[in-house]
């Protein structure tokens, strides 16, 4: 009984053993970099510094291996890769490892990845987003290499923001890139338009107060008005549904802080924007004021001018003219008990004045209309 006891309680040890993990499931390299980023890479890199790297070279040339710094697994050959993933590079011969680095081989500094660290046996590096591809034995300095690893980047749902927004955003299809780049680029459009309109207005605004190089002109004044009200409108409407596209995003993306980032920018461009179309607005409303009431000081003043003028002139015409009427008919009794004063003699003066004043009326109307008797009132 005691034999059989002893082999139970072996048996069950064997089977627990059996039955435990060995080792921590390997992160796929292919996974993107939002994913990756959740493997640390000191967990493994003792694991690639001991690993066989070499096991499998033959022949006299050397190779480029590598070992993923997250999970020590090699890689050689051909291999797609996501942007962020650090490998630990290594130079290999038919005699084994190739070391020191630094003097035996050196890597050649390159776009599509970055230099974190080094040791004697070798650089660790890691992919940058967009490297697209990198043939690391043409990297290779000091020695001859024949052959080795090249990495590619998968094509994959996702886009790089183009409104201040660093990283990439991923989507889940192609149907959605399609998407936020249509709708990136009306929101994008729309800001262009209401920038531009916002400067026009602004330079016709100096033109009205005699700060600006050009001419005021109404019409122009008016059509820009026009021009940025309907590019105002064309940002609300465009950023309202960009934002609502990246509400969907934040919510399913594998990247969700890129698609916050992107809600952010958008909100502070919009509001921007719009800030600057309203000050634009409220500066010329406040010079076409300023301008409205000059003008219209200057008309009052010039027309009190020309009344006294007319007052002035129109009393010594109108009392020296009935004075020598008179004074012709005194004369005229003396010789002639027949002659009388014409009244109508009178009629004269007064009746050119006043036709004079409707003259200058009925012209202020006609080329004018009533407007002006506004401004000047």
């Amino acid at each position: 009984m005691t034999g059989r006891r002893f082999f139970a309680v072996v048996l069950a040890v064997a089977v627990l053993a059996g039955t435990m993990p060995g080792a921590v499931a390997a992160v796929d390299a292919s996974t993107p970099d939002s994913m990756a980023a959740s493997t640390t890479d000191s967990t493994v890199a003792s694991t690639s510094d001991t690993a066989a790297v070499c096991d499998g070279v033959s022949g006299s040339g050397n190779v480029v291996v590598a070992t993923l710094a997250s999970t020590g697994e090699r890689v050689t050959g051909s291999e797609r890769l996501y942007a962020n993933v650090t490998l630990d590079l290594r130079l290999c011969s038919s005699q084994g490892l190739v070391t020191p680095y630094g003097d035996a081989w050196e890597l050649q500094s390159s776009d599509g990845f970055e230099v974190l660290s080094a040791s004697d046996r070798g650089p660790r590096v890691r992919l940058e987003p967009g490297y697209g591809t990198v043939e690391f034995p043409s990297k290779i300095r000091m020695k001859q290499v024949d052959s080795g690893l090249t990495v590619s980047e998968p094509v994959a749902n996702a886009v790089n923001p183009a409104i201040g927004v660093d990283g990439r955003l991923y989507v889940s299809s192609a149907a959605s890139v399609d998407e936020y780049r249509s709708l990136e680029g009306a929101f994008v459009g729309a800001s262009n338009r209401t920038t531009s309109a916002t400067t026009a207005l602004a330079e016709t605004t100096a033109a009205l107060n005699g700060s600006g190089s050009g001419e005021f002109n109404a019409t122009t004044a008016n059509r820009t008005l026009e021009r940025l009200d309907a590019s105002v409108a064309e940002l609300n409407a465009s950023a309202s549904s960009f934002r609502t596209f990246l509400f969907g995003v934040a919510r399913d993306s594998q990247t969700p802080g890129v698609a916050v980032d992107a809600l952010d920018a958008v909100e502070a461009s919009e509001t921007a924007q719009r800030e600057e179309a309203n000050e634009a607005v409220a500066a010329y409303d406040a010079a076409l004021d300023a301008r409205e009431r000059s003008l219209a000081s200057t008309i009052r003043n010039n027309l009190f001018v020309a009344i006294g003028l007319g007052v002035v002139l129109g009393g010594l015409a109108g009392g020296a003219l009935p004075y020598l009427v008179a004074n012709r008919t005194i004369g005229r009794k003396r010789i002639d008990s027949t002659a009388d004063y014409n009244r109508y003699a009178l009629w004269v003066p007064v009746g050119g004045g006043i036709a004079l004043v409707c003259a200058t009326v009925l012209g202020v109307v006609v080329t004018t209309g009533f407007s002006l008797f506004g401004v000047i009132l």
